[in-house]
């Protein structure tokens, strides 16, 4: 998968910001969908031990709030296009239910989304480690949780589930079927964002 460098993150300390290498999921005539390659930071998807969706919960908000102010300078937030993004939430049935769309100019892959753009199947999402990710040093200092023998993070997709969960790859590259708990602050984030070419 191609890569590119775009905004500054701390990587390897909490005071050197570093550029931000990103995999390019898509590439359109005139933009382009990234994730960082890495595991960048770890955060919970929620503050509180409850039932919620992406729309509200406080990951959202310090992606679209913090981050974005502090990774990417005024001229780089002007190539950064706010998508409008289709959210879902797994019942306690299993099912997949819509909740409410949301416009992010930095949000996380969905479930349907990381199959689409790695190309892998509904089996393959449960049973084949093809999402594997690295974490960073300053990950880790934030306590992400990941791999000790390969440095794999433990990353956060969007879709939430049903009672207080949400979904994450595991560090084999294995979706968390039932999801964690979304105020498990030891979840690593991978960003992502589009951008004009």
């Amino acid at each position: 998968m191609r890569s590119i460098t775009f905004g500054k993150y701390p990587q390897d300390s909490a005071s050197v910001a570093e550029r931000i290498e990103w995999d390019v999921l898509e590439d359109t005539e005139d933009s382009m969908l990234l994730i960082t390659k890495k595991c960048i930071d770890a955060k919970n998807y929620h503050e509180s031990d409850s039932t919620v969706e992406w729309a509200n919960c406080d990951l959202r908000r310090w992606l679209n709030d913090e981050f974005y102010s502090m990774a990417f300078t005024p001229s780089e937030r002007k190539r950064i296009i706010e998508v409008d993004n289709e959210n879902h939430m797994v019942t306690a049935y299993g099912a997949l239910a819509k909740t409410e769309r949301t416009i992010d100019k930095v949000f996380l892959l969905s479930e349907e989304e990381a199959k689409r753009f790695y190309h892998v199947t509904i089996l393959e999402f449960f049973e084949k480690a093809v999402l594997q990710a690295p974490v960073t040093k300053y990950a880790m200092l934030r306590g992400a949780d990941y791999d000790v023998f390969h440095a794999r993070g433990d990353w956060w997709l969007r879709t939430s589930v049903v009672p207080n969960s949400a979904m994450r790859i595991g560090f084999l590259g294995i979706a968390w079927v039932n999801g964690k708990p979304v105020n498990d602050g030891d979840g690593s984030i991978r960003p992502v964002i589009r951008i004009k070419k």
